[in-house]
């Protein structure tokens, strides 16, 4: 298996990984342009990251976005391409429009979820890995190679969320891996989610 930065070439079979990582969350309810367009956004920002693990014989079997300036980072996408995620989303929205449109609301103005008086951190946005491989340590070197890329980039920690009801798995695997919980809160007032943070190792005196 290989960490690699991730190209253009790569943003379909990233969405791709995405929508059988996440069957059913609501980013993936907004459908396979969306996600390229949002993926397509983590690869071209200076501020963003998108990495992703390859098998040895090719195939994308993973991967990590994020980005080191949340506020930053979001607010540009939406001035950017506020339009072309509106326009991926049509589909979705003639399906269930009341719905979608409340998700889309969501992921439009989302600015990060950031800890509310700590600055400079990078957000970890998404791990994706196909169900084929899960288990396999291939989600632990997606966020060992981004905690290396935001820590070198000079971001004093790292913080995600996720949800804090049944989702024991992937709250075992942050903690496992170092992350504390920071905060609990409660998205669109009915969701009860977890923030985790991880600091950068302090540096080595000479």
């Amino acid at each position: 298996m290989k960490i690699r930065q991730a190209t253009s070439a790569d943003i379909e079979a990233v969405s791709r990984v995405h929508i059988a990582a996440f069957p059913g969350f609501f980013l993936t309810r907004l459908g396979f342009g969306f996600l390229c367009e949002l993926y397509r956004g983590f690869l071209n920002h200076a501020e963003g990251v998108l990495m992703v693990a390859e098998a040895d014989d090719g195939e994308l079997i993973g991967f990590v976005a994020g980005t080191t300036a949340p506020d930053r980072f979001f607010a540009d996408l939406r001035r950017a391409r506020a339009l072309h995620f509106v326009l991926h989303a049509v589909p979705a929205l003639i399906r269930s429009p009341s719905l979608v449109a409340a998700k889309l609301y969501s992921a439009l103005f989302y600015r990060g979820d950031k800890p509310a008086n700590l600055e400079g951190g990078s957000l970890l946005s998404s791990i994706g890995v196909a169900p084929g491989v899960v288990g396999k340590a291939v989600g632990m070197a997606l966020l060992t190679r981004f905690e290396q890329e935001a820590f070198a980039r000079g971001t004093p920690f790292v913080y995600l969320t996720t949800d804090a009801i049944d989702n024991d798995r992937v709250n075992h695997f942050y903690t496992r891996n170092g992350y504390v919980v920071e905060s609990r809160f409660m998205q669109g007032g009915r969701r009860p989610m977890l923030r985790y943070m991880k600091q950068a190792a302090p540096a080595v005196g000479v």
